[in-house]
């Protein structure tokens, strides 16, 4: 169950890597249009909380009610959710076009980045609804058991993402407007696909016959998508602050830290993964846990912990090669304060995802 997750992760990672590969390898431009990249990205993270928000919040809720038997009104959630990503994305686009200097003025920008960060921000909020649509729906693909067809979903976009980068950056010369617009398109293959196939003949069928707008529904929405909300969000205030105190003390190295801090946030998340081992090994603990399987449970605790472990010590030791950090076109004598960042970030990072598994385990006890 959890395999397909940890695929679409990984993919979703490369995602995040590649646009920034292209970007700061762009000639001459590279660093100030990858400082901009970064500036915007916060933005970026709060469009995929609120899509976490109606799709992480409709869709457990969605499952539940298939698995009572009622699967009208598990439809009808679905759609509401569908209406609740498509306003959101819609008010998002609006208030980001209308507001994208003053937004980005807030997140951290200067003046040697503010260019390409508006430019990079107004090309890719054109494609928010769709991005809003791409990660909510996918849930409830997902919360059909059907975690390779979401993994589908996902892989389509990234993937078409990773060839279109190169296409409209280079070879139709439109720099970062081409790295945003390649992501828009891309994840508007994914919300297609999504759609298209929950239109076929499920048990959760996108449609809008007979739907109703319920406001107790949506209430439960949100009350269970506040959650990942904050989740995502957070991070998206961990870059401002960043970004802002950068901004403060840096100086004439504004750009470069800009660029480090945007890279190392880049490169983490391939511990994303550790957290879906996390998801998947919990319905087993938990079992066990249940039926007084106390050797089982240990036993499993200790295997996360040491996948963890291996999985946080490789990335560790993969950073330690500069080739591999040379792809972002960081200056040698960068590499060291680079490796100290995340270093320090993945060290961290993998405790704390081997430590989720209690508190899932007895969160009913």
């Amino acid at each position: 169950m959890a395999l397909p997750l940890v695929v679409s992760q990984i993919i979703n990672v490369l995602y995040n890597i590649v646009d920034r590969i292209y970007v700061g390898n762009m000639p001459e431009v590279g660093r100030e249009a990858l400082a901009g990249l970064g500036i915007a990205i916060p933005i970026i993270m709060i469009v995929s909380a609120s899509a976490a928000l109606f799709g992480s919040g409709g869709a457990p809720i969605a499952s539940i009610l298939l698995g009572e038997g009622k699967k009208e009104e598990a439809r009808q959630t679905m759609m509401n959710s569908f209406v609740l990503l498509v306003a959101a994305g819609i008010f998002l686009t609006l208030v980001t076009l209308a507001f994208d200097a003053e937004l980005l003025r807030l997140f951290g920008a200067e003046a040697e980045a503010m260019g390409y960060a508006k430019d990079y921000l107004d090309y890719y909020a054109l494609g928010t609804v769709f991005v809003m649509i791409s990660i909510g729906m996918t849930a409830f693909i997902t919360a059909q058991g059907l975690s390779k067809i979401a993994m589908l979903s996902v892989s389509l976009g990234a993937l078409l993402n990773i060839v279109l980068n190169p296409v409209f950056i280079y070879a139709l010369g439109l720099g970062v407007k081409g790295a945003a617009l390649a992501s828009a398109v891309s994840q508007a293959a994914s919300a297609v696909f999504a759609l298209a196939f929950l239109s076929g003949k499920k048990p959760l069928r996108f449609g809008f016959r007979k739907f109703r707008f319920r406001k107790r529904t949506v209430v439960a929405i949100m009350a269970l998508g506040v959650s990942p909300f904050i989740m995502n969000a957070t991070g998206s205030l961990v870059q401002i602050v960043f970004n802002n105190q950068i901004g403060k003390y840096s100086g004439e190295n504004y750009t470069l830290y800009i660029n480090l801090i945007s890279i190392m946030l880049s490169v983490t998340v391939i511990v994303l993964p550790l957290s879906v081992f996390v998801q998947g090994a919990a319905p087993f603990i938990s079992y066990n846990y249940g039926s007084g399987r106390i050797d089982r449970v240990r036993e499993a605790a200790w295997f996360l912990i040491k996948i963890c472990l291996l999985y946080s010590l490789g990335f560790y030791m993969l950073i330690c090669f500069p080739k591999s950090l040379r792809l972002y076109s960081i200056r040698t004598r960068s590499f060291w304060k680079l490796r100290l960042l995340i270093s320090g970030y993945s060290s961290w990072e993998w405790p704390s995802s081997a430590s989720k598994w209690p508190a899932r385990t007895f969160s009913w006890s």
